[in-house]
């Protein structure tokens, strides 16, 4: 896999992560640990992806992929911990975890070297970050 297409896939699964993390804090409490529980399965197959293809990616300086494992190790930490908390605590959890999606989209779009507000016109836009 090159390089440009490992950096344009963590862009992408980094959007698809962010969505399922809103998409659990949008449900009811019943609903979200499922979700959560989706999301930090997301999240560990992607550090997994970039620990794989970090060595062939030359795009992906050190600091950025430390940056991205960062966000990732993040958002699995705080899942475990949300799956674990009662349903006002877990969507507080969630809502950091969203913040820390959007941080981990705006770390790969610009190591892609994609505006982070522009990369996904065509789409909903990029990720928000929103504290709730």
């Amino acid at each position: 896999m090159s390089s440009g297409n490992i950096v344009e896939r963590a862009v992408g699964d980094a959007r698809k992560l962010h969505q399922s993390v809103s998409d659990a804090v949008g449900r009811a409490a019943l609903e979200m640990k499922p979700k959560i529980q989706d999301s930090i399965e997301q999240a560990e197959r992607m550090q997994q992806a970039l620990s794989d293809h970090a060595a062939e990616s030359a795009k992906i300086s050190a600091d950025g992929h430390k940056a991205m494992l960062g966000h990732l190790s993040a958002i699995v930490a705080m899942g475990q911990a949300a799956i674990k908390e009662s349903a006002e605590q877990a969507r507080l959890t969630a809502g950091k975890m969203l913040d820390e999606t959007s941080a981990l989209y705006e770390t790969a779009a610009g190591i892609a070297g994609f505006n982070p507000n522009t990369a996904f016109e065509n789409e909903d836009g990029p990720p928000k970050r929103t504290m709730l």
